[in-house]
């Protein structure tokens, strides 16, 4: 054995270097906080999920009118169905669109609710029975079990309210409903039901109809207060205003344009859609969010899916979009805090070279300290953290408490997010950068980089005094970043005890936190 050593002693010795030079490799890549060897993960959409569906076997269709319903009808035999609510029945591109790809199509204009649902119910029983109503035209046209509710403008209130009552009638399965450019009106009453179908409402962003987004009431309410039953989505579009969703606007309603008329240098250029690229972009949405939640199939990735990371754009058009799940676990709700030093579960915050504030957004004057942000929908008081940093090694930490370390029966970490658009810590034509650290209990880091996301980049716009308060130009909507938990392959996600956010990437920033949760 002596000889053996002897003569093979410089091959040993070469081999224990290259043993200790690898445990050492694997500890920087496994263990530090040094990005040159534990380089993070840059989040990105997939772009091969951003690819529109194939629009092969198109099917063809009819048009009639029965009693101011318009039915758009494919020639094909037990189609899903499509209730289309607007202001008014000037939806024909989006019903053909439908149509055209095997949905039964029924447009309307309720004028309460009831009716809604006496009109859902006359028209199911016509694809088994002829009726006086529709005769025999649409006999084995519609699948009573693949039934979705569409609403455009104001009567998605209608919408809304019939989406917190099952409907009167056990045969039809309702599978989503779908609210664009909403009116709301979150009563009392309707603020403490939750729907029972999965909702989505689209934004537009200069809508001039809608003027505060009502919309998005639903998601922050429930969001701040309930327990949901199904998801519920938003889906805020950059440049879009309300009347280009329909066939013929009566009028460019887009708000706030006035405002960027006269831009300084440091607003980019104004995004707008004209009326052909709206309505190409809402009819293929909402073909992907009725396929999803008819037959969870979809080749695009438009920000419903949990397991993929929240899109930049979708259909080559900017969008920001927040989703929340049955079943999440809010790590940091800011509404419900009592305190700067300790999560919702318990867990320390720590702060290191940043700054964190508690502050309130309120389209109510007296309770709003959240200084020119302006986010969608009217509510009286919305919960934010501020936080800050002025130099490049700033950090924000929050831990976990030992019982509720076990990550892996959930999906992804959920972030609501933007820049706080009013601070001199931002650059304006730039957005945030940093990077999020998850650290298990064997001290194990993985990095992942925020870049390039639309949730931080500063709105267009400038902050203005109007006669109630202080407020940015345009809306600033809070929306999701979201990291599907397989993306963390070096650290063991059933024991995390942290989650850290450092500000390394660039010199100074300020940015509002709305929620931090894990979601199925």
């Amino acid at each position: 054995m002596r000889r053996f050593i002897k003569k093979h002693a410089d091959l040993l010795k070469n081999i224990f270097f290259i043993f200790v030079f690898y445990l050492i490799a694997l500890f920087f890549y496994a263990f530090s906080d040094i990005l040159i060897f534990n380089k993070p993960t840059l989040l990105i959409s997939d772009e091969l999920k951003t690819q529109s569906i194939a629009t092969n076997n198109l099917t063809s269709y009819k048009e009639k009118t029965f009693n101011n319903i318009k039915v758009t009808i494919p020639t094909s035999n037990y189609n899903s169905i499509a209730y289309i609510l607007a202001d008014n029945l000037n939806v024909s591109y989006l019903s053909n669109y439908l149509a055209n790809h095997g949905y039964l199509c029924f447009t309307f204009s309720p004028s309460n609710i009831n009716e809604i649902e006496h009109i859902i119910n006359r028209s199911i029983t016509s694809l088994s029975h002829p009726t006086i109503e529709f005769g025999d035209q649409l006999l084995n046209k519609g699948d009573k079990n693949s039934v979705s509710l569409i609403s455009i403008g104001a009567v998605g209130d209608f919408l809304f309210k019939t989406t917190l009552d099952e409907l009167n009638h056990p045969e039809i399965g309702i599978s989503s409903a779908l609210l664009i450019a909403p009116m709301i009106n979150l009563d009392i009453k309707n603020q403490n039901e939750v729907p029972y179908i999965p909702i989505g409402v689209v934004l537009p962003e200069f809508d001039g109809i809608v003027r505060s987004l009502d919309g998005q009431s639903i998601y922050n309410n429930y969001l701040i207060h309930y327990d949901i039953l199904e998801p519920i989505s938003t889906l805020y579009l950059f440049g879009a205003n309300h009347n280009f969703f329909y066939d013929v606007a009566s009028y460019d309603d887009a708000l706030n344009i006035d405002m960027l008329t006269n831009k300084s240098d440091d607003i980019e250029e104004i995004l707008r859609l004209d009326q052909k690229a709206q309505q190409n972009f809402i009819k293929k949405y909402t073909l992907e969010f009725l396929n999803f939640y008819n037959f969870s199939d979809t080749f695009v990735n438009i920000g419903l899916n949990p397991s993929h990371i929240a899109p930049n754009t979708i259909f080559n058009q900017k969008v920001l979009t927040s989703l929340l799940t049955p079943d999440s676990f809010p790590i940091l709700s800011p509404t419900h805090l009592t305190s700067k030093n300790h999560n919702n579960i318990g867990g320390a915050i720590k702060m290191s070279n940043a700054s964190i504030s508690q502050i309130r957004e309120s389209y109510i004057k007296p309770h709003d300290s959240a200084t020119a942000f302006l986010h969608p929908g009217l509510f009286v008081d919305l919960g934010l953290i501020n936080l800050s940093w002025n130099v490049d090694i700033g950090n924000f930490t929050t831990f976990i408490p030992q019982s509720f370390k076990d990550f892996s029966e959930f999906t992804a970490l959920s972030i609501w997010i933007a820049t706080n658009p009013s601070s001199s810590l931002n650059a304006k034509t730039k957005q945030q950068s940093f990077i999020i650290t998850v650290q298990d209990l064997f001290g194990r880091q993985e990095h992942i980089l925020i870049d390039s996301n639309n949730a931080l980049r500063i709105p267009n716009g400038k902050e203005v005094l109007t006669k109630y308060q202080q407020q940015w130009s345009t809306f600033t909507p809070l929306s999701n970043i979201r990291i599907p938990l397989d993306l963390f392959n070096k650290i063991d996600i059933s024991k995390v005890v942290s989650i850290s956010f450092n500000f390394n990437q660039t010199q100074s920033g300020s940015i509002y936190i709305g929620d931090i949760r894990l979601i199925k």
